[in-house]
């Protein structure tokens, strides 16, 4: 609770905010911060909006308050008023809205995708991966590792993720067992000062019981990439040789992680040819109780073969037909808002970022001849051993990358939603020289969004865990 708010302050409310009628309720959202919405009995929101509006102290707001709902006691008051800043949605002094940072987000951990080869027994249309019959080695890894160790000082990180991933890394299972091996061997010479947490990304066609308990044993999470159900994932998920269909192996490796308990979660990558098949796929993954999460496919660069989805109205209610079936299984099954998340391809509940995600930043990809790069998409590389900090230098080679942001953006920076649509894929926009023009996804998030908040606030009135009850 907010305690010590000094009385003779003037407040407010934030500008930026985005408010929506729910019935006898009103949901009031800042899209600028973390916090999530707030959800008031219609009559309290409108008295707030006008007492809010005279830019009061706050503690001449409180007591026009207190005269408009004599009902209420103090406590009452106080948490009313304790939500409003707890949520961020109030300003004081005129402060104008900003980017509320979350804490929680550490910037003390480092992100490397480890691509154990660029080689798949998969042929996917949209892949951006450059099949080479390239293969890590864990010596030459090793080394790299090494390196790293002395970079701690200089960014000290105190976490580091390590995501296995390719080509497919389990078409080279025992080379995926040194490197793990190589990464523990890290730790400890660290004297486990640095967290370690390891990832795998699969098509899980090659995965089997002793891998899936290598897996666990190794607290390796796996997520398991599926574009839908049958045909509508053959459509685009191919083996490299043959019409034989992938979706029968993958149902069979997602069987075994689940056996196993290893299974984080899915990733289905949304094209023209699976994106009307959404709202079907995520009723089963939620009948399945299989944590999602759906990311439109990015033409990137050359290796790319699938055409990007046509945003228009058919698409647009294709997607958002998939997100009110996420509600309303909620509803039915009676469960948290946790097994998928329709606002990004973050677990977060409206997670906020100023550039996206987090690639060139506290992400970046190791190939497998161990150079570095901004991104697993990313044709840019550096060696590690030919420079003293290899994350300065490739930061700074990648310059319109890592520089790109929303509130750069000539359009982005205007808009009410740029948090969360993060201004769309710094690549792609790279790629197509769009710096300065409006994002591909830029309309179809423009719906999305506001409809989500309307959803998460109706299921927040219907589970009764509403705070501010209507008067």
């Amino acid at each position: 609770m907010v305690l010590n708010k000094k009385l003779k302050n003037k407040i407010g409310l934030f500008d930026h905010l985005y408010t929506a009628s729910l019935g006898d309720y009103q949901v009031i959202y800042n899209p600028f911060s973390y916090k999530g919405q707030l959800v008031l009995a219609k009559n309290i929101y409108l008295a707030l909006k006008d007492i809010l509006g005279k830019k009061l102290t706050y503690g001449r707001s409180i007591i026009l308050f207190a005269d408009r709902f004599p009902e209420l006691n103090k406590n009452d008051i106080k948490d009313i008023f304790d939500n409003l800043f707890k949520y961020d949605l109030i300003s004081e002094e005129g402060k104008k809205n900003y980017f509320h940072y979350d804490p929680n987000v550490s910037k003390k951990q480092l992100v490397f995708w480890i691509d154990i080869t660029n080689q798949c027994n998969f042929k996917c249309t949209y892949c951006f991966v450059d099949r080479k019959k390239e293969i890590i080695d864990p010596d030459t890894f090793r080394k790299l590792l090494s390196r790293l160790i002395k970079l701690r000082r200089r960014y000290r990180f105190t976490k580091l993720v390590f995501i296995f991933s390719g080509g497919e890394p389990l078409m080279y299972f025992s080379t995926l067992k040194k490197i793990a091996a190589e990464i523990d061997i890290f730790q400890k010479k660290t004297e486990n000062k640095i967290a370690i947490e390891k990832k795998i990304i699969t098509n899980a066609s090659l995965l089997t019981d002793d891998i899936a308990i290598f897996l666990k044993q190794n607290k390796i999470n796996t997520n398991i990439s599926l574009d839908g159900i049958g045909r509508y994932n053959d459509l685009t998920r191919k083996f490299i040789y043959g019409r034989k269909p992938t979706y029968p192996l993958i149902k069979r490796g997602i069987e075994i992680a689940r056996k196993h308990n290893i299974l984080s979660h899915i990733t289905a990558t949304i094209t023209a040819k699976n994106i009307e098949h959404l709202p079907d796929f995520a009723s089963y993954l939620l009948k399945q109780k299989i944590k999602f999460q759906f990311q439109f496919y990015k033409e990137v660069n050359q290796h790319c073969h699938e055409k990007p989805v046509k945003i228009d109205e058919k698409t647009s209610a294709s997607y958002l037909r998939a997100i009110k079936t996420v509600y309303r299984m909620y509803g039915e099954m009676d469960q948290k808002n946790e097994t998928a998340n329709p606002l990004n391809d973050k677990y977060q509940p409206m997670f906020i970022s100023e550039q996206g995600c987090a690639a060139g930043n506290m992400e970046f990809t190791i190939t497998p001849d161990c150079q570095i790069k901004v991104c697993p998409a990313s044709e840019v590389k550096i060696p590690y051993d030919k420079t003293e900090d290899f994350i300065r230098d490739i930061k700074k080679i990648n310059a319109p990358f890592t520089d790109y942001s929303v509130d750069t953006h000539p359009i982005c920076k205007k808009c009410l939603w740029r948090y969360l649509c993060k201004g769309g894929c710094r690549l792609e926009m790279l790629k197509y020289d769009k710096l300065r023009s409006i994002p591909p996804r830029c309309y179809i998030f423009k719906k999305m969004l506001p409809l989500a908040i309307k959803l998460e606030a109706k299921r927040i009135i219907n589970t009764n865990i509403i705070s501010l009850a209507k008067t």
